[in-house]
């Protein structure tokens, strides 16, 4: 066998490999320097590809031009602000919006230009951090002229109340509206605008004035037991053989529901009713027919004798009575009082004094059991 042959036939495959090898690395390499090379001319003043900064493509963008672009969204801004039904919109314009973003992006210099290539598959987000300035004025008087805050569909929201229905009070539910709390409404409108916010979505974020009280407030459910408590009482007055009965169909319109949900009684309309009690069945200093012995009658006038009702104490007790719950009955808190109320209030048992015949009759009972002369002088 010819050694030299098959020498020359083993180097040859190897050498060939060694070719090969040495291609591939020049490719790689010049690959390598084609990637350093664009890194450095085309990136040196531009953003690398996948460069988002707040929303914006800025990939082979410069940073200048991305300024311009920002500045131009600033400029091209507006809000949209909506419950579902009603939007509006604050224009950039009408706010004198400006945005400052010199040295508020990141800086080209500062990129790794060599990360390139990743750009092409991969995002990287950015949030600037450019300083926007309005007018506060103007802005103030925007969202107060927005059709969400003083429309003429806005409405107001109502508390629960109490309302007799059938001699019972029951609770009617409150009423949400569509006011919205300006002081927490504006710092969000405020935030949106310096963070360059598209929308308000008042379906997804709650600014509405509330009910102050709900059918659920335990201020509500304790005045509804409290009134209707009221309501079972009924208190007669005895006036001698009269009677004087104050139930629920007399007083439930003497009662008060206060905007904390306290009930109380209308002192006035209380007031009202003891002083028609007190000028029906008092008998202080009217004038009297009284029946002499000498069998006619004689009119007595004024004085001070008779049924006095203390107007301002009955009007406490009989609030304090009907609060109770209860049937009880009572006679008035008075300030003086008669015999009866049956017949004249001097009852039967009193002194006749003829002055004309100085003569003395004294009855105990309805029967005469003195009578005798006097002498009553001057």
């Amino acid at each position: 066998m010819d050694t030299n042959l098959s020498n020359g036939l083993v180097k040859e495959p190897v050498n060939r490999g060694k070719k090969v090898v040495i291609g591939v690395s020049l490719v790689i390499v010049a690959l390598i320097t084609v990637y350093i090379v664009i890194a450095y001319a085309v990136f040196s003043d531009r953003y690398i590809p996948g460069t988002v900064i707040d929303g914006i493509n800025c990939g082979f963008i410069s940073e200048k031009e991305v300024i311009s672009t920002l500045e131009q969204v600033v400029e091209n801004y507006s809000l949209e602000i909506t419950d579902g039904k009603t939007t509006d919109t604050i224009l950039s314009a009408e706010i004198d919006l400006k945005g400052d973003f010199e040295n508020s992006i990141g800086s080209v210099e500062k990129q790794n230009k060599l990360l390139w290539g990743l750009g092409l598959f991969k995002k990287t987000e950015l949030v600037s951090e450019s300083t926007v300035s309005f007018n506060s004025d103007k802005l103030t008087q925007k969202i107060n002229e927005l059709k969400l805050v003083s429309g003429e569909n806005v409405t107001d929201c109502v508390n629960a109340r109490l309302e007799l229905k059938d001699d019972k009070f029951e609770i009617i539910p409150e009423t949400y509206g569509t006011r919205l709390n300006r002081e927490e409404f504006s710092k969000r409108v405020i935030s949106a605008v310096n963070g360059l916010e598209k929308s308000i979505d008042l379906t997804k974020e709650d600014f509405y004035i509330k009910p102050e009280f709900t059918a659920d407030s335990e201020a509500v459910i304790n005045a509804k037991d409290t009134v209707n408590k009221w309501l079972e009482a009924v208190i007669t007055y005895k006036f001698g053989s009269n009677t004087e009965v104050v139930d629920a169909d007399v007083f439930k319109d003497w009662i008060v529901i206060g905007t904390d949900f306290n009930p109380f009684f209308d002192g006035e309309k209380v007031g009202a009713f003891v002083r028609e009690l007190s000028r029906k069945y008092d008998t202080f200093g009217e004038t009297r027919t009284i029946p002499t012995t000498y069998g006619f009658n004689v009119t007595v006038a004024g004085g001070n004798y008779g049924y006095r009702i203390n107007r301002k104490a009955e009007v406490s007790n009989l609030v304090a009575d009907i609060k109770t719950g209860k049937k009880l009955e009572r006679t008035p808190d008075y300030y003086q009082e008669g015999a009866s109320y049956d017949g004249l209030d001097i009852g039967n048992t009193y002194v006749e004094i003829d002055l004309t015949g100085q003569h003395l009759f004294l009855y105990k009972n309805g029967n005469m059991v003195l009578q005798t002369e006097i002498v009553s002088g001057h």
